[in-house]
């Protein structure tokens, strides 16, 4: 039995590449045009089997490396809007405690002149003495001669 490697880097024995139904040329796994080297005489032919591959893995590398580079942008981005919207909710929290007080000190006010009220309705303030002086020259006011 003889191992096969693929430039696709899919691993065969013979037997498996008799079994499996596929096209000339094409990987059995992954159906990618591909050039099959026995494992036994790859040692010379390494540079052969993977030269190809090799510009393709450096693009991949450097895609992932940009990706990479995004993601982690990209997570900066939503550690900012995280703690943005945490100290927007933070000051909400204060502003809404704030407008609580304050409601809170309206309505006792409300509350203490109401109740205000009511005490001046049930005892009414007592009424004051008349102070009026009488007007010299009204009618009903005469000298006697």
């Amino acid at each position: 039995m003889s191992f096969y490697v693929s430039t696709c880097q899919h691993v065969f024995c013979s037997e498996c590449l008799l079994e499996l139904p596929t096209k000339a040329g094409d990987c059995p796994i992954c159906k990618t045009p591909t050039k099959l080297v026995q494992i036994s005489k790859l040692r010379p032919n390494v540079a052969k089997v993977f030269k190809p591959v090799m510009p393709s893995a450096k693009a991949a590398v450097r895609s992932v490396h940009f990706q990479f580079q995004q993601a982690e942008q990209f997570v900066k981005l939503l550690n900012y809007l995280n703690a943005s919207l945490k100290f927007e909710i933070e000051k909400n929290t204060q502003m809404s405690k704030m407008i609580r007080i304050e409601l809170k000190s309206i309505r006792k006010r409300r509350r203490m002149s109401r109740e205000f009220e009511f005490q001046r309705m049930l005892n009414p303030p007592p009424s004051l003495p008349d102070f009026r002086c009488e007007n010299p020259l009204d009618s009903t006011f005469q000298d006697s001669d």
